[in-house]
């Protein structure tokens, strides 16, 4: 298994993470093809092309637990639509 699943599985299954940096995710979510938008501050907001909503995310280390449940939540409707 990849580090790239093996970080999606941490993400994913379970409970939600409390240990996720921001470098982590930035890399997560670019190779799930997600594209950095806008950065203002500390708030980086991403988009998915194969989703209309965004994503914020104060990238503060460690990544709080609601912004990993929201990322959660959009890969996984990307996921549905996919099918």
């Amino acid at each position: 298994m990849s580090k790239f699943e093996k970080f999606k599985q941490k993400i994913m299954q379970g409970e939600l993470p409390k240990d996720i940096t921001p470098t982590e995710l930035q890399t997560f979510l670019t190779k799930l093809g997600f594209v950095l938008r806008n950065r203002s501050g500390s708030h980086f907001v991403y988009n998915h092309p194969k989703h209309k909503e965004h994503i914020s995310i104060p990238m503060h280390n460690p990544i709080k637990r609601p912004y990993i449940k929201e990322l959660r939540d959009i890969i996984e409707a990307i996921e549905k639509e996919a099918e």
